[in-house]
């Protein structure tokens, strides 16, 4: 078999497994990281100094706890038996809730230091920065920004305490730098983790919209045109006699659009994949096999030992994009994609030239599947059948 890429972390996992928000877990670990390296509380302390914050040293940071009001913050740091002086509340992309961020300012003493900090993704700081500054305002506890810095945003109110906002990212790049010079190599990997879920939660966001997207019509017309670049590859490799569409149309899921074909009688698409060009970022087309193609004594292609060992002979995503060779991917699903590799700066023919011969290196790797057998087994479902050029 050929082996997934570990492109799920345990986080990601038990999100999907349990349902569990990932706000919550998140959060537990960041806490969990806090509780046990003194190296990450000197990191946050320096953060908050950074930001305008004297707080004191050997805090104590626990997670969820509830005070007599019913306020909740993610994680508090206080001094042992005394008052919290560093709150962090983690967000992705769920909204404030009605008492935040005031409650969670309410918690600090005002003649003690405190500081606040939004933990946040950094695409998310322009839109939520000024709405939590306008609570600040309209609670009578004006904001005054002195802090602007790289993904790190501050500003001092009339309590004595500081207001921060700050990207996952740079929060667990300092953290992690503090743990490598520490010699902490689990806490290490535990931030490691956390930033691989951070960067999962970023990958799936929805985005505030912004104005030049909708007005900016290169956009559809580029896709549009990878669109039509897909149809005319295919039909290229049809016309050479090595690729099939056998009536079948174009078609596909959710993130994914083009025409279906067959080479060698493995049923495929050759797909604008939007989700797995964002994903590893080598261009829009790619090839991926289909399950309603299977050839003779197949369960299904996956566990199909020639295909598995024809796969091999593509070139792995991890060694690069060279030579316009096609690059192997094997998601966690475990089923391979082929991503063609797109010449820059050429024609137009040139790219289709170039990607037909990409797809001939495909079908010449690929071990025959029968698709002609005139026994009605192994055809795709009706509903990819149809006009080929559709």
């Amino acid at each position: 078999m050929v082996a997934p890429v570990a492109d799920e972390t345990l986080l990601s996992h038990l999100i999907k497994r349990f349902g569990l928000p990932p706000e919550y877990l998140a959060t537990e670990a960041l806490g969990f990281v806090l509780d046990r390296s003194p190296a990450c509380c000197d990191a946050l302390r320096d953060l908050s100094a950074a930001c305008g914050a004297t707080v004191g040293s050997g805090l104590v940071y626990r997670t969820q706890q509830v005070d007599e009001r019913g306020a909740r913050p993610d994680v508090v740091g206080s001094p042992r038996g005394g008052q919290p002086q560093v709150i962090l509340e983690g967000k992705f992309w769920a909204s404030l809730t009605e008492n935040q961020p005031q409650a969670y300012l309410d918690e600090m003493v005002a003649s003690e230091p405190g500081i606040l900090f939004m933990v946040v993704p950094a695409a998310r700081m322009a839109t939520l920065w000024p709405e939590v500054c306008k609570r600040c305002t309209e609670e009578r506890v004006p904001a005054s920004e002195e802090t602007r810095d790289r993904e790190l945003l501050a500003a001092h109110l009339s309590s004595g305490h500081v207001l921060a906002m700050v990207s996952w990212r740079v929060l667990l790049a300092r953290m992690a730098v503090a743990a490598e010079a520490a010699r902490e190599s689990r806490v290490r990997e535990d931030i490691a983790q956390l930033e691989s879920l951070c960067e999962a939660q970023d990958g799936s966001a929805f985005l505030p919209i912004r104005l030049e997207e909708l007005t900016d019509q290169t956009i559809p017309r580029r896709l549009a045109a990878y669109y039509d670049l897909a149809r005319d590859i295919v039909q290229e490799a049809t016309t050479a006699r090595f690729a099939s569409r056998n009536g079948l149309r174009a078609g596909g899921a959710p993130g994914r659009f083009g025409p279906y074909l067959t080479l060698r009688g493995w049923g495929a698409s050759l797909a604008v994949a939007l989700d797995l060009w964002a994903a590893h970022g080598i261009g829009p087309l790619w090839l991926c096999f289909q399950d309603w193609w299977w050839p003779p004594g197949a369960t299904t292609w996956v566990n199909h030992p020639p295909f598995q060992e024809a796969i091999r002979g593509l070139t792995p995503l991890a060694a690069g994009r060279s030579g316009g060779e096609p690059l192997l991917v094997v998601p966690s699903d475990g089923h391979p994609v082929v991503a063609l590799a797109l010449p820059v700066g050429v024609e137009r023919h040139v790219v289709v030239s170039r990607a037909v011969t990409q797809l001939r290196r495909v079908h010449d790797l690929l071990p025959a599947g029968g698709e002609d057998r005139g026994d009605g087994a192994g055809l795709p479902p009706a509903d990819i059948i149809g006009d080929a050029d559709a």
